[in-house]
């Protein structure tokens, strides 16, 4: 519904958990997701989000548990002036292993995207994050952001950052950093 604001706080205490969500016509949603699964868990997720026209998206992830951790982040953002802020949060220690595939897909004109990952590795813990802004073919006038900042807490761990700018669109601004 128009200008409905909701707000979800999702504690992950399944291994295969999906939510898929659609935000109307000026809408907002604001999703926190919590993983904090025990060490000896696998624990894959699957996120999708659609918006709508003028549709806010706000997204959150905190991402500390499982031995085995595989997440999913799909942001559409399908209409003209939708907006997405993802902002998570992950940690690695001991021989956990993170894998994280964000992926904001810009298909409406005048759309703006933001993505801040942040995280810390530890003992012999790995991770990879894939984080994609990809500007379709009809998204002029729109903007996206991406930044992933990770601190190395010793020599044991291996991190992998893949940042990926996509564009079928010549009037746009795209910008991605990792460090």
């Amino acid at each position: 519904e128009k200008e409905t604001v909701s707000k979800v706080l999702v504690f992950h205490t399944e291994q295969r958990p999906e939510i898929t969500a659609q935000v109307g016509e000026g809408a907002t949603l604001r999703l926190a997701c919590v993983q904090l699964l025990p060490a000896d868990k696998a624990y894959a997720g699957a996120v999708t989000i659609t918006a709508a026209d003028q549709a806010n998206v706000y997204y959150t992830a905190v991402e500390a548990g499982a031995g085995q951790s595989v997440t999913r982040l799909q942001v559409n953002l399908d209409g003209e002036g939708a907006a997405a802020d993802v902002a998570a949060l992950y940690f690695g220690d001991q021989n956990r292993k993170l894998d994280l595939n964000y992926i904001i897909t810009q298909t409406g004109r005048n759309t703006e995207a933001n993505m801040q990952v942040r995280g810390a590795l530890k003992d012999t813990s790995d991770k990879i994050f894939r984080g994609t802004l990809d500007f379709r073919h009809g998204s002029k006038g729109s903007t996206g952001k991406e930044k992933e900042e990770v601190v190395l807490l010793n020599e044991g761990v291996r991190n992998r950052s893949v940042p990926l700018m996509l564009s079928h669109e010549d009037d746009v601004n795209g910008q991605h950093a990792v460090s």
